[in-house]
């Protein structure tokens, strides 16, 4: 089993394999998942590379950069960029989203829907774009 611990407006703050002893913050409530952590963990990815849970860097001009979207048993998957949603299309449960290195800048990737996907772990990945 795993404890998945909610902000108090219902979006999953994290995900542990215990809850005993969790100081919570007023609001912040605990619910359980009847899957094994690793495989709650899975239920959205974002990677780079084959690797998740890092900071992507690039140059402007580089090529694009490509993130491995993975969320099993979905046709589409919402990835937020900077707290703006875009739809990516599913194959199997994985797909491509296409960053452009073409302007400079720090980008935030994570699920748009907070409250049935976790950012925490491999739900999250950082691209900058240096110049």
């Amino acid at each position: 089993m795993t404890c998945i611990l909610h902000n108090a407006d219902g979006s999953i703050k994290s995900f542990m394999e215990q809850a005993t002893d969790l100081p919570l913050q007023p609001g912040e409530t605990v619910t359980l998942s009847p899957l094994p952590m690793a495989e709650y963990a899975k239920k959205f990815t974002l990677s780079c590379c084959g690797k998740t849970c890092h900071t992507v860097a690039a140059r402007v001009g580089d090529p694009d950069i490509v993130i491995d979207v993975s969320a099993p048993d979905c046709e589409t998957a919402g990835v937020s960029i900077n707290d703006m949603e875009q739809t990516v299309s599913l194959d199997h449960g994985s797909g491509p989203l296409t960053l452009s290195t073409a302007v400079a800048g720090t980008y935030l990737l994570g699920p748009a829907d907070r409250n049935r996907f976790c950012a925490a772990g491999n739900g999250s990945l950082c691209v900058e774009i240096n110049e």
